[in-house]
């Protein structure tokens, strides 16, 4: 799985496209990398939420379906958070 650049129609109405760089000091080739993120204010819980678009690598449909497993990583502290899936109506720059 890899991050993707978000598309202009994938920004929804009140929120903003940043990019988010790893933290001072880390090597920004290593294994923390800058990521586009969409950042917004949660109306039901009042805090900052970033969103940041991944899609499939070749292979990973085919490990996910043969009950492979998706690990999500936190650098520094594990906050809350989501995992969507949602079909691509947007086109592709990545």
């Amino acid at each position: 799985m890899r991050v993707t650049p978000i598309p202009d129609s994938a920004v929804w109405p009140g929120a903003r496209r940043q990019v988010i760089a790893p933290p001072d000091g880390c090597d920004p080739t290593g294994d923390i990398r800058p990521v586009e993120a969409v950042v917004d204010e949660s109306s039901s819980i009042g805090c900052r939420v970033l969103s940041v678009r991944c899609a499939l690598d070749p292979g990973d449909l085919e490990t996910l379906a043969a009950h492979g497993n998706v690990w999500i990583s936190f650098y520094g502290a594990m906050v809350p958070f989501n995992v969507d899936i949602v079909p691509n109506t947007e086109v592709d720059r990545g």
